[in-house]
């Protein structure tokens, strides 16, 4: 496993893209794990369909034991930061630490899918497959679809060139 692989380098260049993170931090709020968003459309750029039966097969563990429960203190830190400003550095070193650790859960995704061997197999257009592996992980995750909020994920994707 490699945290520098190719879906951590594209994810850092979506994430950039116009109306990616706060779209992606809505969905957040109702219950969406933004890696996997990524992921989502990461894998229908490259054809690999992601169905119900196979967002089962991915590591859900980091997430739950150790990104979360660090957002969560993160949130407790940047509260308490309004009226004790010296906090500032921790909620910094917070932020930071998540940062780490989301990286370490796209090396587990990426490594997840170069094990399960999910090649590019799909004859849907790009844009359907990005699309349907969205609907895919909100039905699996129980997140309403916004399709305001997916529809900027699916441009932002399309529009995002693959990394080299």
């Amino acid at each position: 496993m490699a945290l520098e692989n190719p879906l951590w380098h594209y994810v850092l260049r979506l994430y950039g893209a116009a109306g990616v993170e706060s779209s992606c931090l809505a969905l957040q709020q109702q219950g969406a794990a933004v890696n996997a968003l990524l992921l989502a459309c990461w894998a229908g750029r490259q054809g690999i369909p992601l169905t119900a039966a196979r967002w089962r097969q991915l590591p859900v563990s980091w997430r739950s034991d150790v990104v979360e429960p660090l957002r969560q203190l993160r949130f407790r830190v940047r509260e308490q930061r309004q009226q004790q400003p010296e906090l500032d550095t921790c909620y910094q070193a917070l932020k930071q630490a998540e940062l780490a650790c989301e990286q370490v859960e796209l090396m587990q995704l990426h490594a997840a899918l170069v094990t399960l061997d999910w090649q590019p197999e799909d004859r849907r257009a790009v844009e359907t497959l990005i699309r349907d592996n969205l609907a895919a992980y909100c039905d699996h995750a129980g997140v309403a679809q916004n399709t305001d909020l997916l529809e900027t994920l699916v441009r932002a994707t399309l529009e995002t060139p693959d990394v080299g």
